[in-house]
């Protein structure tokens, strides 16, 4: 007997959700699953007489265990009273995620279907193959366990990475932890175990991450005055061979964290060493501190700090890999941070340390005296403590200034601006480094772009790179705002300048590991200043004149140097032009040809600008300010380049000359076979044969003709080309050759009554469908069957044939179809006077 309680359901982020819910006295479920998602119902106790029984449309199936994948709906129904007792229910959904965004974002773990039942759920979760998927479970946390824990509320979560080498498991949780975060590379799946009739299963969100080059990221919120256990992937047995894991912990205000080894198995090394490393969350490879697992780990750290482990390649021989169990432990800070900067080896290298928030508990000393500000000068050395400052207590800003005295033997030729390194003991990182650079008098400062060039921040065109360089000179003016990713190659500055290098939103400068510009000091130059300039196919590129929107220093010049990529060609636009009053001199806008020095465009202040110039070739623009009446309104010019690929006009033409050739002479072949068709046509319509048409044509099997041959001109010939054509049939005269050029009378039969077409006649209605000769003895003249002469040869030849023969098409060479008779007695010339008239 089957008991039924009858449950319809569907799919919600993955998981069947309730619609309607009956019940009776047993368990039946109406299954709507999808294509992504499928329910697999196994056996948790043997020994009972209970099956699971799926029924379709047509007909109805038990199993013990069954997996139900996208398709129809099905019923399913359990032939015992309590089959949350003897099944458990496995739940499966497959998330896949873009760069942007994943097909299911919130997971709803809860579920009123199979309430009753043990089951687990699981999200497989597939990324882009360089990329992380992140889960979030920031809204309660989770707390890393033993495999062989279990958790307070039975809901127990697991991580699980998919690698080439097979799956590795990040960890096992449980809710109510410090882990707001996990990123994993590539693919991998969360599973979530939920026992019978458990409330509060809690959602969590699955979103697509960064670019990964580490197995996982575990994000942690530490809290004050606490301590937290975590473990290493796959703990207790050992972490993956030559693989990468951080942790990245956020420590909270007024509390320092220190880092405990609690269990720890080192690998037999094969390269490299198994290690962990630590630096402070943003800061670049140079504030990277490495420890062995034997040594004493970092303590007291008051900022946030990230913490990976970095395994080596191992001896796969050796049955001991790595393994790690430790304990950050979270106290209120009561010791200072200590740390000592050496500058004695630096040249030109300031720092300055200020406290920001006077009512913060801050407190800095130098050399054990608490102040406010502190500078650090080159040459020196100093002992620093740091007593409760948090990040936004304490600005940090470094400069450095670069300087030659005389071109000769200045070792300032393509030097690099990097952020100086600064001792990893500082519990700050700098917000702002500004280089001054000082060059020889009458020299120039050279900056050229390292990696993929400058592009200059605008409105409406702003930076949105991390980090961004102002250009200033001695006197306060702006020469501009650049960042990476852009078009200017290269910057000559005729002067003393600064640049100063901020950071963009919350990131710090030390994430800068790769210096943007290298410096150079050269000979002296015409103009202000002198932009080098590529634009890239598709890319705006700007061009604002220095200290723009303001205006250019009065009598400044300025020059770009616009180089066009081969088969391009350029539109220059004047986006904005601001004019002042001169008092002396005029404004100078000028565009000349690089290759031919021809000049394009030229503008003075008193007259009106072209919208847009269109340039074939690399070109140079200058502009020029006068002596201006005030300084408001001043010079300044916005200028726009769009690049597109040039149209190759000679070759456009050359390809449409042949084009039109050859379509002519498509023309011409096409007559000259439309003339030569309709001429072979008319000269087949004209053929004539050797023979007058008049005559009576034999054809075997039909009648004869009715005229007789003296009322027909078959005999008569009007002209003859070629007597050899029937030489063979005449007959040879006293067994000697015959001769040739000579006309000799026909010998031959004639018949001078036509045959008749009464029927009485065999020939006249010869019998049809039958075989007969072409023409066979008896059908041949009177007195022709059976003469023969010597050697057998026909003695009478029947004149039908000699007229056949004379009168059949054949080309020059072709074999006469009877061989010529040895000899024929000579016949009486019936028709003499008509053979002498030919």
């Amino acid at each position: 007997m089957l008991f039924s309680a009858s449950l319809r359901a569907t799919l919600l982020f993955g998981i069947l959700v309730a619609l309607a819910f009956e019940i009776t006295e047993g368990g039946q479920v109406t299954l709507i699953p999808d294509a992504d998602t499928s329910v697999a119902i196994t056996r948790s106790l043997s020994g009972i007489n209970c099956t699971v029984c799926v029924k379709d449309r047509s007909s109805m199936k038990c199993h013990k265990e069954i997996t139900l994948k996208g398709g129809p709906n099905v019923s399913v129904e359990f032939t015992c009273a309590q089959p949350q007792d003897v099944f458990t229910v496995a739940i499966s959904k497959n998330i896949g995620c873009n760069l942007n965004s994943c097909n299911t974002k919130v997971v709803q773990a809860q579920s009123s279907l199979f309430m009753d039942f043990n089951r687990t759920l699981h999200w497989d979760i597939k990324g882009q193959p360089k990329n992380a998927f992140q889960v979030d479970f920031s809204g309660y946390g989770l707390r890393q366990i033993l495999p062989s824990e279990s958790c307070p509320d039975l809901q127990k979560y697991t991580v699980v990475a998919y690698q080439r080498v097979g799956l590795t498991r990040i960890g096992m949780f449980c809710k109510g932890g410090m882990i707001s975060k996990i990123q994993v590379l590539y693919k991998g799946r969360v599973s979530l175990q939920v026992p019978g009739n458990a409330l509060n299963v809690s959602n969590f969100e699955i979103l697509p991450g960064p670019v990964l080059k580490r197995l996982a990221i575990i994000e942690v919120n530490l809290k004050p005055e606490s301590s937290v256990t975590f473990m290493s992937p796959n703990y207790p047995e050992y972490f993956p061979d030559d693989d990468y894991m951080t942790w990245k912990f956020s420590v909270p205000r007024k509390n320092n964290a220190t880092v405990q080894f609690l269990h720890y198995t080192e690998p037999s090394c094969v390269k490299k060493d198994a290690e962990v490393e630590y630096h402070r969350t943003n800061s670049n490879n140079n504030n990277t501190l490495g420890k062995s697992l034997g040594e004493e780990q970092p303590s007291h750290m008051q900022q946030d700090f990230t913490m990976s482990l970095n395994n080596c390649e191992d001896d796969k021989s050796s049955s001991v890999g790595l393994s790690l169990k430790f304990e950050i432990i979270v106290i209120k800070s009561h010791l200072p941070v200590l740390s000592t900067v050496d500058l004695e080896k630096s040249e030109g290298l300031t720092i300055q340390i200020d406290k920001t928030n006077p009512a913060s508990d801050c407190e800095i000393k130098a050399d054990s005296v608490i102040m406010q500000n502190i500078t650090l000068q080159s040459g020196n050395k100093f002992n620093l403590s740091f007593q409760d400052c948090m990040k936004e207590d304490v600005i940090l800003t470094i400069t450095k200034t670069i300087e030659c005295l005389t071109l000769k033997g200045c070792p300032v030729s393509a030097m690099p601006l990097a952020v100086p390194t600064l001792e990893p003991s500082l519990p700050i990182s700098p917000q702002r480094i500004t280089w001054h650079l000082r060059p020889p008098e009458n020299g120039t400062v050279e900056l050229k772009a390292q990696m993929d060039g400058l592009q200059q921040s605008l409105p409406g065109y702003e930076c949105n790179q991390s980090f961004s360089y102002t250009l200033t000179e001695p006197d306060g003016s702006n020469i501009g705002t650049f960042c990476s990713s852009g078009s200017i190659n290269k910057v000559q500055i005729h002067s003393d300048m600064s640049i100063v290098m901020t950071a963009n939103g919350v990131i710090d400068l030390s994430q800068a590991q790769q210096p943007i510009f290298n410096v150079s000091f050269t000979k002296d130059i015409q103009e202000s200043y002198i932009f080098t300039v590529t634009p890239k196919v598709g890319v705006v590129t700007l061009l604002a004149t220095p200290n723009w929107p303001v205006g250019m220093k009065p009598s400044a010049m300025v020059s770009w140097i616009v180089s066009l990529p081969r088969k391009t060609e350029a539109d220059l636009g004047f986006l904005n032009i601001s004019q002042p009053k001169c008092s002396q001199g005029n404004t100078q806008i000028t565009a000349l040809s690089q290759g031919s020095g021809e000049n394009l465009f030229s503008l003075r202040e008193d007259e009106s600008a072209k919208s847009q110039l269109s340039m074939d070739d690399s070109f140079w623009l200058k502009m020029s300010n006068c002596q201006p009446e005030s300084q408001q309104p001043g010079f300044s010019v916005l200028s726009k380049i769009t690049l597109q690929k040039k149209s190759n006009l000679l070759l456009n033409i050359i390809l449409g000359a042949v084009g039109a050739l050859l379509f002519i002479l498509l023309i011409v072949l096409i007559v000259v076979c439309v003339v030569l068709r309709k001429k072979k046509q008319k000269q087949k319509e004209n053929q004539m044969a050797i023979y007058n048409p008049n005559v009576n044509t034999f054809f075997p099997g039909h009648s004869l003709f009715p005229k007789t041959r003296a009322d027909n001109e078959s005999h008569i010939y009007a002209d003859i080309e070629d007597t050899m054509v029937y030489g063979h049939l005449l007959n040879e005269i006293e067994g000697g050759p015959p001769q040739v050029d000579t006309y000799r009378t026909f010998t031959g039969p004639m018949d001078d009554t036509p045959v008749s077409n009464d029927g009485k006649d065999s020939r006249c209605n010869p019998e049809v469908d039958v075989y007969r000769p072409f023409i066979s003895l008896s059908e041949a003249a009177p007195g022709a069957a059976g003469v023969l002469g010597r050697g057998n040869s026909l003695a009478y030849m029947d004149r039908r044939m000699v007229d056949n023969e004379l009168y059949t098409f054949k080309s020059n060479g072709d074999a006469s179809p009877l061989p010529p008779p040895p000899l024929m007695e000579p016949i009486a010339d019936t028709d003499k006077e008509t053979e002498e008239a030919v």
